[in-house]
C-alpha cells in the first residue's frame, strides 16, 4: 500500500539541489546541537568554578586560569591566523615578508596575554554574580547563535568564503559581548540605583559582596581586594551622587566588567567552532594559502606550552610572595590602600562591626543617663516618695478612728469587706499620689540599665553601621577591638549589672511582672501582711454591722479613748512598715 504512494525518482524533490540543501540543513543542525552542548557545559563549569574558587588552593587556581587562558588563546590566535593568511597573499613564497608574516611567536605571546587578562577578569567577576547576572550569561547561550545567524548573512555578502567563518565568529563575539554589557548596565540602572544608600566607604565595603576576599590563595585574595574596593566605591557613588550623574558610575562599573563579558562571549564563540577550524591556529600559513592539508606545527604547540608553564610559575611565585608578606604580619599594597580609604576604627561584637566613635557616644550617653537616674532616685525621688507617704499616715489614722466614732463611716463597712476597705483606703490616702511617679522612675532606671547591657553585649541600639554579613570584613580592613575586651566599658557593664541584679530584691521586677505599681506591691508585702495591720482590721470587723444605739455609744466612747491612747503607737507601726518599703526600694540604687 505504501509502495504505490512513492514518488518517482525523477521528481524535482530528489534533485541534487534539494539533496544538497537537506544535507546542509542537517549539518547545521548537528553544529547547533554541538554548540549548545559545549556552551551549556561551559556555563556549568564557570558556575561551579565560581563556587569553588574561594576554597581552592593556589596551584589549582593557577591550573584553571592557565586552562581557560589556553582555550581563549586558541580563539584569538585563530583570528590572527586568518588575518595572516589574507596578508600572506600579498607576498611571494620564500620572501622575507612572507617568512615574517608566517611566524607565530609574537601572535602566540600577544593572544596568550590578552586571553590571560580576560580570563582573570572572568574568574574574578563570576563569584560575585547574583541571579540577574547569571541569567544574563545563560541568556547569552541562546543569544549567540541568533546573532551569529544574522552576522553570517552579512559575512556572506562582505567576505570571501575562506574568511567568512572567522569574520562571522569575530563579529558575533563582539556583538554578544556588547549586548551582555548593555544588559548588565540596564540591570544596574533599575536594580542597584534603587538599592541601599551608604554614607561611608566602610558601609559600602562591608555590604558589597566579594567572596574571593577570603580566598585560600593569597594572590587571588589580593586581586579580589582591588576589585572589591572598586565595586564598593562605585556603589557608594551610586548612592550619593545626583541622579543625573549616576550613569557615569554605571558606565565605570560596566567597563570594569567588560573583560569578563567579552571573555565569556569569546568562549561561546569558541563553542561554535569545530576543531577542524580551530586547529588552523597552529597550522602553516603557506599551507592554507596553497590550499594544502593544514597540519599542526609542533613548535607552535611548544610555544603555547612554554607560555602556560610561565604563567603557572609566575602565579605560584607571586602567590608565595604575597603569602609570605601576609604570614609575617605585613599588609599588602591593596590591603593598605583599603585600610587607608576606610580610615575606620571599630568595635566588634561577634561578627558585627560598629563605628568606634558612634558606639562610644551611644554607650556614654546611656551610662550618663543611668548614673543620673540612679543619683536622682537615691537623693530625691525615693526620699520624696516615702516622705510623702509618711506625711499622709495621719490622714489614714484619722479615717481609721472615725470608723468607731462616726456612724456614717461605719455603716459603709461590712465584716466581709472590712479588710479590702482598709487596704483601699490605706493606698488611696497614703500611697496613691507618689506611686505612679515612683514606679515610672524606678522602671526607667532598670530599663536604661538593660539597654546599656544589651548595647554592650549585642550592639542593640547602635545602628550606625548596617551589616548584611559581618563576615565580609577581613581583620586587616579596620582597627577593631572586641567590646568584651575593651577596658572602657568595664565600669559601664558593672553599673548596669548592679541595677539589674538589684531589681528583683528591690521588688521592682516582681511588681513589674505582677503588673503592679511599686507601692501597691510593697504595701501588700510589708503592710497588709503585717500582724499589726491585721489587728487593726480585726478591730474594724468587730464593730462592723452593729447598728443599735447602745453599741454606737459604746463604740464612740471606746474609739475616742483608743485614739487618745493608741494613735501614736499606730503611727509608729505604720511608719516602720513604710520604712521597710523604703529600704527595699533603696536596694536598687545602693
Amino acid at each position: 500500500m505504501f509502495e504505490e504512494k512513492k514518488t518517482p525518482a525523477a521528481t524535482s524533490d530528489d534533485s541534487p539541489a534539494s539533496l544538497q540543501a537537506f544535507s546542509k540543513n542537517e549539518s547545521r543542525s548537528r553544529e547547533l546541537g554541538a554548540y549548545f552542548v559545549k556552551a551549556c557545559l561551559l556555563v556549568v563549569i564557570v558556575y561551579l568554578l565560581s563556587l569553588a574558587l574561594p576554597k581552592m588552593p593556589s596551584p589549582v587556581v593557577a591550573l584553571f586560569w592557565v586552562a581557560f587562558t589556553l582555550v581563549s588563546m586558541l580563539g584569538v590566535l585563530y583570528q590572527m591566523f586568518i588575518r595572516k593568511v589574507h596578508k600572506q597573499l600579498l607576498y611571494p613564497v620564500g620572501s622575507i615578508a612572507a617568512k615574517f608574516n608566517g611566524g607565530r611567536t609574537i601572535s602566540i605571546i600577544g593572544s596568550f596575554c590578552l586571553s590571560a587578562v580576560c580570563m582573570a577578569s572572568l574568574l574574578l567577576e563570576a563569584p560575585k554574580w547574583d541571579a540577574a547576572e547569571k541569567g544574563i550569561v545563560v541568556l547569552a547561550i541562546v543569544l549567540y547563535p541568533i546573532v551569529e545567524c544574522l552576522v553570517g548573512r552579512l559575512a556572506k555578502r562582505e567576505f570571501e568564503p575562506a574568511y567568512q567563518t572567522a569574520a562571522k565568529v569575530r563579529w558575533s563575539c563582539v556583538v554578544v559581548a556588547i549586548l551582555l554589557c548593555i544588559g548588565y548596565a540596564v540591570w544596574m540602572f533599575y536594580g542597584m540605583s534603587s538599592g541601599k544608600a551608604f554614607n561611608t566607604l566602610f558601609e559600602s565595603l562591608i555590604n558589597t559582596s566579594c567572596p574571593l576576599v577570603h580566598a585560600e590563595s593569597p594572590l587571588l585574595q589580593e586581586a579580589a581586594i582591588g576589585s572589591w574596593i572598586t565595586d564598593s566605591a562605585t556603589n557608594l557613588g551610586l548612592a550619593q551622587i545626583p541622579e543625573s550623574w549616576r550613569q557615569i558610575c554605571i558606565a565605570v562599573r560596566v567597563v570594569l566588567c567588560a573583560g569578563a563579558f567579552f571573555g565569556m562571549a569569546h568562549l561561546l564563540g569558541m563553542c561554535s567552532l569545530p576543531w577542524s577550524e580551530l586547529k588552523k591556529a597552529f597550522a602553516s600559513v603557506d599551507a592554507i594559502k596553497l590550499e594544502n592539508e593544514a597540519g599542526v606545527r609542533v613548535r607552535y604547540l611548544v610555544a603555547a606550552a612554554i607560555m602556560s608553564i610561565a604563567l603557572f610559575g609566575a602565579f605560584i611565585w607571586v602567590d608565595g610572595e604575597v603569602g609570605n608578606a601576609v604570614g609575617l604580619g605585613k599588609s599588602t599594597a591593596l590591603q593598605s590602600l583599603a585600610h587607608q580609604a576606610v580610615a575606620t576604627s571599630a568595635y566588634r561584637i561577634g561578627d558585627t562591626y560598629y563605628d568606634r566613635a558612634t558606639f562610644e557616644g551611644i554607650a556614654l550617653g546611656k551610662e550618663a543617663d543611668l548614673k543620673a537616674q540612679v543619683l536622682a532616685l537615691k537623693e530625691s525621688d525615693i526620699p520624696s516618695a516615702y516622705d510623702s507617704c509618711n506625711g499622709k499616715v495621719d490622714a489614714f489614722l484619722d479615717w481609721f478612728f472615725s470608723i468607731a466614732t462616726n456612724n456614717s463611716v461605719r455603716s459603709n463597712i461590712s465584716k466581709e469587706n472590712a479588710r479590702q476597705t482598709m487596704q483601699d483606703y490605706f493606698y488611696d490616702l497614703v500611697g496613691s499620689d507618689a506611686d505612679v511617679q515612683l514606679t515610672k522612675q524606678v522602671n526607667d532606671c532598670v530599663e536604661t540599665a538593660r539597654e546599656l547591657k544589651k548595647l554592650l553585649e549585642t550592639g542593640e541600639g547602635c545602628d550606625a553601621v548596617h551589616l548584611e554579613d559581618g563576615s565580609n570584613i577581613p581583620s586587616w580592613l579596620v582597627d577593631s577591638e572586641s567590646v568584651e575586651d575593651a577596658p572602657l566599658f568595664d565600669e559601664y557593664k558593672q553599673e548596669a549589672q548592679n541595677v539589674i541584679d538589684a531589681a528583683p530584691a528591690s521588688g521592682v521586677s516582681k511588681a513589674h511582672n505582677a503588673k503592679q505599681t511599686v507601692l501597691a506591691y510593697q504595701f501588700e508585702t510589708f503592710v497588709y501582711s503585717d500582724s499589726r495591720f491585721d489587728s487593726m482590721v480585726s478591730s474594724v470587723e468587730d464593730i462592723a454591722d452593729q447598728g443599735n444605739t447602745a453599741s454606737d455609744a459604746f463604740n464612740y466612747v471606746k474609739g475616742m479613748f483608743d485614739k487618745g491612747t493608741q494613735y501614736d503607737g499606730f503611727r509608729s507601726n505604720i511608719e516602720e512598715m513604710l520604712a521597710n518599703c523604703r529600704s527595699q526600694t533603696e536596694m536598687l540604687v545602693s
